[in-house]
């Protein structure tokens, strides 16, 4: 009447394993002589699976692509029943993968499938369903598979992590000995140390004047094309400022991971005397003196960043899936520049900060009388606010020094470059 339990396993057991059972007997002397007997009933239930737990390997390898790429699944499911692949139906985004076998890897005891990836007409994560009618058994993993690679992708809102992780980190090599590779087939990296440092032009497709949406990206004069680069950070940076005419009424806004575009009225004061207003107009000039683009933090945050101390700053100007760097968090301008190249504050790390793969540049900076420091120093905004409510901690750098921290808190309402990372 109380079951016991013998065994348990969560993994598939070898074929022929023993288990010694030992019994006892106890005689009641009350009971009349004569012959008695019981029946113990052994009871073994086999788990077919569960309904969660699936692993789509490799998500993360260079050489998925998409279409016609071989994908191995690593199920849950536990079973000594051999499979066939008419047993198993695979999907990714609704497209059916081709599998071609079903087997029992001998080391775990679980089922793999392997399939041939479908076409897909969009780059992007896809759901991943597995059937296996013979155990009336079904799975779902969301968002498993991702179509595309660092070399297959167009524009800047379809980098993801794990786009940018299908090329390797390179190490932290700057000026000649950074090779930089824009193709595929030139791309030949095999370990993570390499010198090789994957570059794509990827498109905005916000366009310059940020009226373009994914399903009618700009073109022609609006279009606009970013150098990207895989740094030795591990993140999928922008090579170069970022270019987003803004006018006096509005920022446009996609670090909400909404995707689309979204208004920001800067302040109903209007005087040309808010912080808010000058931001927008120091813009504006800036377009007209040599296409600089430079934003007030109050602008580079998409209206978030505020006049109050330290305010949570999630959201930028940059396009969707890509963020203002932080200094203390990862991404960040302080992983990048002194910890992953070694640049200290010093005329030597001024030069590797300005020569590739990291390529930043003199731009300069805006104020109410005009542009000032071109060509002689680079100014660029962070996420991060400071405990004081008029000042940001921007990064600054010179032909003889480098500051990437809070010793450096310009004023929300100067005109700063502004480069983008992906988020990770």
């Amino acid at each position: 009447s109380s079951p016991q339990l013998i065994q348990s396993t969560s993994s598939a057991n070898t074929t022929g394993v023993t288990k010694d059972l030992y019994f006892g007997v106890r005689a009641n002397f009350s009971l009349p002589s004569g012959s008695y007997s019981n029946t113990i009933v052994y009871t073994a239930a086999g788990n077919a699976g569960t309904s969660s737990g699936f692993v789509v390997s490799p998500t993360q390898s260079s050489t998925v692509k998409g279409g016609g790429d071989t994908l191995t699944i690593t199920t849950t499911l536990y079973t000594n029943y051999t499979l066939s692949p008419s047993d198993v139906t695979v999907t990714i985004g609704g497209n059916t993968c081709t599998v071609s076998s079903v087997y029992t890897n001998t080391s775990t005891g679980t089922v793999e499938i392997k399939c041939t990836t479908p076409s897909s007409s969009s780059i992007g994560l896809k759901n991943v369903v597995v059937n296996i009618d013979k155990f009336s058994w079904s799975s779902t993993l969301t968002n498993g598979f991702n179509y595309g690679d660092f070399w297959t992708i167009t524009y800047m809102q379809e980098m993801t992590s794990q786009i940018c992780n299908t090329v390797y980190t390179p190490s932290n090599v700057t000026g000649s000995s950074a090779l930089l590779k824009t193709s595929r087939a030139d791309y030949t990296a095999t370990t993570s140390g390499t010198a090789q440092v994957a570059q794509r032009t990827l498109y905005d497709y916000r366009g310059i004047d940020g009226t373009g949406t994914a399903s009618s990206p700009a073109t022609g004069s609006n279009a606009v094309s970013y150098t990207v680069r895989k740094l030795a950070d591990g993140n999928c940076w922008m090579s170069e400022n970022l270019k987003l005419t803004l006018s006096t009424s509005h920022a446009y806004e996609v670090g909400t991971f909404s995707g689309g575009t979204a208004s920001w009225t800067p302040n109903e004061d209007t005087s040309s005397s808010n912080p808010y207003n000058i931001a927008i107009s120091q813009n504006t000039k800036a377009n007209v003196n040599g296409g600089k683009w430079y934003y007030p933090w109050y602008a580079a945050t998409a209206g978030q960043g505020t006049n109050t101390a330290n305010p949570t700053i999630n959201r930028s100007i940059c396009p969707k899936g890509w963020r203002l760097p932080a200094i203390s968090n990862n991404p960040s301008f302080h992983d990048l520049i002194i910890t992953a190249y070694s640049i200290g504050n010093s005329s030597a790390g001024s030069t590797k900060l300005q020569s590739a793969p990291l390529s930043f540049y003199y731009t300069g900076y805006y104020i109410s009388g005009g542009p000032q420091g071109l060509g002689t120093g680079g100014f660029y905004w962070s996420a991060n606010s400071s405990s004081d409510s008029s000042t940001a901690i921007g990064m600054s750098f010179n032909a003889t020094a480098v500051t990437v921290s809070a010793d450096y808190l310009p004023p929300k309402y100067d005109g700063f470059a502004v480069r983008c990372v992906a988020i990770p």
